[in-house]
């Protein structure tokens, strides 16, 4: 057993809080994403496009993240 309060090499993750005004922020077309993939009407590829450009992530693709 390690020191309690310790997560190893996941310490930096495990201290990150989460950010849940961009969450409510995108709520709504967060569910509707999830509701686009679950009927098919958009492929996950084109999502990942959606959710990031020049390789930075999109207001939604960051709300995702949290």
């Amino acid at each position: 057993m390690g020191v309690p309060g310790r997560y190893g090499p996941l310490e930096a993750v495990a201290c990150n809080k989460v950010n849940l005004k961009r969450i409510e922020t995108h709520w709504p077309d967060m569910l509707r994403v999830a509701g686009s993939l679950i009927t098919n009407q958009v492929r996950a590829y084109d999502l990942l496009r959606m959710f990031g450009r020049e390789g930075h992530p999109t207001p939604l693709g960051a709300a995702f993240a949290e």
